[in-house]
């Protein structure tokens, strides 16, 4: 199973790109620009003039899917994500990307369901 996390504006009112994050059942977080797609929701445009996106970032350092992710309400553009192994990953933004921490949290036994 999948899921989406809410969204964070990038340096809201100075950017124009909004991130998502969403899970993948093959434990990859993908971080997704969806500025443009907002932008025809505002504007009615017609679903065929909205592309097709890639994701901005993919972060496959998770060893199983996962359900556990949220943004940080302190530090902007900071995401934690837990898997079903009970590992937690600190994102850190970067000027064009995250990173996402190699080292784990893992403190607690079981699956991270939520933070």
């Amino acid at each position: 199973s999948s899921g989406i996390n809410a969204e964070w504006p990038l340096r809201p009112g100075t950017d124009t790109r909004t991130f998502v994050a969403s899970w993948s059942e093959k434990g990859k977080v993908h971080i997704w620009d969806i500025a443009p797609q907002l932008t025809a929701l505002e504007t009615e445009q017609e679903s065929k003039d909205v592309v097709k996106i890639k994701p901005f970032y993919t972060f496959g350092g998770h060893v199983e899917e996962g359900y556990g992710m949220d943004w940080s309400p302190t530090r902007q553009g900071y995401l934690l994500t837990g898997d079903c192994t009970r590992h937690i990953h600190l994102w850190t933004p970067r000027e064009s990307d995250w990173l996402g921490s190699q080292q784990t949290f893992s403190a607690h036994g079981r699956s991270v369901e939520d933070f």
